[in-house]
């Protein structure tokens, strides 16, 4: 399963503590920590030119990363990334498969889509004069954007008009069983039932400064 959401929302592996140790006490680089991921090595791949206007999916499918040369794959196309890594051509291309997300996601699912389709070397690049990689997507895919907040849209009002059903069921029950019961006690029982409604299926239509906020409270509380 290969990553494919931005750095702040990527699981790291964190290097052996031998390693840690030989990091210098004035860098402040917190990547130096962690192993790179799939994301991390490809926006480090080779500067040959095959790898100008690779995406990240095509990347890994073509190509394998392997630290020494193989006798074997003489005859295929290699050479070394920005990390000296051996990049090695594969005799057959492979099914790569990625974390699924949801337009409710936010800026995972933005990223992801972007990924997929613009060659870059870092998030930043992808970033590009953008805030966050929602105002980009919106941007580059105007018709892709207004069919998933329209199919957003469709399923809030669903879930509001199954929330108000709910209600109507509600207080019908309240109206038949009033005179066997305390009403304050059963309107409690009543409303415990009901799930509880999370409106995070919005934050992709929200303002763009409130749509930060929430993002920013979401991942880091």
């Amino acid at each position: 399963m290969f990553t494919s959401a931005p750095s702040k929302f990527r699981y790291r592996s964190v290097k052996p503590i031998h390693l840690l140790t030989e990091i210098d006490d004035n860098n402040n680089d917190d990547e130096l920590l962690y192993w790179d991921d799939a994301i991390d090595k490809y926006f480090d791949r080779p500067d040959h030119p095959n790898f100008h206007l690779i995406t990240y999916p095509n990347y890994f499918r073509d190509y394998t990363i392997q630290f020494k040369q193989s006798s074997q794959n003489s005859n295929l196309f290699y050479c070394r990334d920005r990390k000296n890594r051996i990049i090695v051509q594969r005799k057959t291309p492979i099914l790569l498969r990625f974390t699924t997300y949801k337009i409710e996601d936010g800026e995972p699912f933005f990223f992801q889509h972007l990924i997929m389709k613009i060659p870059v070397r870092s998030e930043q690049e992808l970033l590009g004069e953008f805030e966050t990689y929602k105002d980009r997507f919106q941007t580059m895919f105007p018709t892709r954007y207004n069919q998933v907040t329209e199919s957003l849209r469709k399923n809030y009002i669903e879930q509001r008009n199954c929330i108000s059903e709910s209600y109507k069921s509600i207080l019908t029950t309240l109206l038949h069983n009033f005179q066997n019961q305390d009403l304050s006690d059963l309107m409690f029982n009543q409303f415990l039932s009901l799930k509880k409604h999370c409106p995070q299926h919005r934050l992709p239509i929200l303002t763009n400064s409130r749509y930060r906020t929430i993002q920013n409270l979401l991942y880091t509380i």
